[in-house]
Order: C-alpha cells, then structure tokens, then sequence
C-alpha cells in the first residue's frame, strides 16, 4: 500500500458499544516517512512504570495483534481506542473497552485496515475487514509508549485536577515528516469531540479539537 493510497481513503467510523467513538481521539494515515514501531516489545523500548491497568493492556494488544496477523503479517497498529463503560472517571483501570486499529500494509487485495473490538479481560471479537485504509492520523505500532494512560491521566490532572473522562485513545498526530510524538488523548464526547492529548515524551498536555 502506497502512500497515496491512503491519503486518499475514507476516514473509517469507530463504534464502540453503540457510540462513535471520537474520530479527533482517532483518526489515521500513513504520512511519508513515518515511523512505525513494532506491535510487541523490543530491547530498545523504554522501561515501563507500568501498573496492573498498563500491563493488561499491552497484553491484550499483543493477543489481538497475533490475531490479526496470521491473516494480515504486515499489519501494523494505527490506534488503540478505549472506553469506560460506567461513563467519566479518574481510574484508567476502568477504560476496559478498547478498539483496536490496524492497517494492512497490503499492496494487493481488498482488505486495506481491520477493525478489532475487545475487552481488557482478554475477550477479543472478530475481527471486522475494511476496504479503506485508516487514516487522520499516523501509525502508532505498539502500545508500549514510555507512558502508560495512567501517567498520561495524572499529567492531564495537573492542569485539569477535577478532570473526568469516559473515552481516551493512544495516537500519532498525522505529520508531513513523520516525527510527531505520539499522545494520549482524553475526552466525553461522541464523534468529533474535542480534549486534551498528554504528549508521551515531555509529559505536555495539549487542547485538540
């Protein structure tokens, strides 16, 4: 899959228990020269602080990865998406709906992204083929970021210390160069809503609409 092909896809909607998803917390593309990381940890990745909360997750994005690429061995991650489903709340232990995002990277064949819905308890869904690659933003490749969602969050509440969130959603922001830091971005509305996006490097938190 070239470049162009993607610049020129749809933006895929992302529905989570019957909600949009927002695609400002979402979005994807594959910009010239950007990097992607590999889905599963490697030496060179950086040490975790990690919780109960952050391990569980990368596990469920490597099971739902692995899943994934038997059929698509090229697809790379765009984006893990997740909801609380009791609504807005300070405890990222109950982001426990996640959607996770892939490209193919196919040049040949209709299926350009899939779609894969699953549960931090390990159930993981079908998985949903699309024709269209992901695009809006770029590739993110792993979830171990450097910054699990729970430090993301206590940064978010340094600004915003009564802060309260039902969606949130790991992301690159789409660059011409390809260097954006990737972020995690919170925020309660359903498609096109605007947050906060806590960059994974500097810890700097970020007004995005």
């Amino acid at each position: 899959m070239n470049t162009m092909k993607v610049k020129n896809a749809f933006v895929a909607t992302l529905i989570l228990c019957g909600l949009s998803l927002p695609t400002t917390a979402a979005g994807a593309s594959l910009a010239p020269g950007a990097a992607v990381s590999p889905a599963v940890t490697s030496p060179s990745e950086p040490a975790r602080t990690g919780s109960r909360a952050a391990n569980a997750l990368d596990t469920l994005a490597d099971k739902v990865t692995q899943l994934v690429r038997e059929k698509h061995p090229k697809a790379v991650l765009w984006m893990a998406a997740g909801e609380s489903p009791s609504g807005p709340t300070q405890d990222m232990a109950k982001m426990t709906k996640w959607i996770f995002v892939y490209n193919t990277m196919e040049e040949e064949g209709d299926v350009a992204s899939v779609r894969v819905e699953a549960d931090i308890d390990g159930t993981v869904r079908e998985v949903e083929e699309r024709r269209h690659p992901f695009w809006g933003v770029d590739a993110i490749g792993t979830t171990r970021v450097g910054m699990t969602q729970a430090e993301a969050f206590e940064k978010l509440k340094q600004t915003e210390p009564n802060a309260a969130y039902q969606y949130s959603a790991l992301v690159r922001p789409a660059s011409d160069e390809g260097d954006a830091h990737r972020e995690w971005r919170f925020n309660n509305g359903e498609h096109g809503a605007c947050g906060y996006g806590v960059d994974v490097e500097d810890g700097s938190v970020s007004w995005y609409c």
